[in-house]
């Protein structure tokens, strides 16, 4: 990373492509933690061709708790929180790669930000996972919260509410299992994703959400899960 800039407060990078849109990179955190994030972040955008950041640093506690952020550091895209911790630049890419298929971009840069083998990193297909599951070599957790888990919820896996991912890190760590992230569709699934793969643990998120596993499972063909 010792070629990559340091980006500083209003800094844009990459510097001189007043052509692409520019997009709005917030970072909560202490004065080292944002540098080093921002710095990989920076680094990271040599890999994502079409995409033009403004740094902004905020290094209050009191404003970081007002913005909902739980790690130090995290990082705001255009409103949204987008990466929590310090994942690594590779796993930063994938995470902008996979935000980047909902903002629209020019003919020119969005084949560039579409890297099929990289998504199939982070995420699972739906018979992949029975495969997985039914061989006990991967574990589902449903990330909603309580008052979707009342209306209906699955009689297998882990209900871990996102919030509360941070205090059963080490529980997921000791399964020695795939994590399979999951919510209904995969928006929520994709950054709970994200965070663990930044805390090191091997997560992917399940691709089709549990409406799409649900349908999967529906009649008799729910007896392709192994239940035990």
């Amino acid at each position: 990373m010792t070629g990559c800039p340091l980006p500083t407060e209003g800094r844009i990078l990459p510097e001189g492509r007043g052509d692409l849109p520019l997009h709005e990179a917030l970072l909560y955190g202490d004065r080292l933690h944002t540098a080093k994030l921002a710095k990989r972040v920076a680094c990271a955008l040599h890999d994502l061709p079409g995409l033009r950041l403004r740094f902004r640093f905020r290094h209050g506690t009191e404003a970081a708790l007002a913005a909902g952020v739980r790690r130090d550091p995290t990082l705001f895209l255009d409103g949204t929180i987008l990466l929590e911790g310090l994942p690594p630049t590779e796993e930063i890419v994938r995470i902008f790669q996979t935000h980047l298929k909902g903002i629209p971009m020019t003919p020119q840069t969005l084949p560039d930000c579409i890297v099929p083998k990289a998504m199939n990193e982070i995420r699972i297909g739906i018979e992949e996972f029975l495969e997985l599951y039914n061989r006990g070599e991967a574990e589902l957790v449903d990330i909603r919260i309580p008052e979707e888990l009342r209306v209906w919820q699955l009689n297998f896996g882990r209900k871990i509410p996102a919030p509360e991912l941070p205090v059963h890190l080490e529980e997921l760590r000791n399964l020695g299992k795939l994590i399979v992230v999951a919510c209904p569709h995969t928006d929520r699934s994709n950054m709970a994703r994200a965070y663990l793969a930044g805390e090191g643990i091997d997560a992917r998120y399940l691709d089709g959400g549990l409406l799409g596993l649900m349908a999967r499972l529906k009649g008799g063909k729910a007896a392709d899960l192994k239940l035990d």
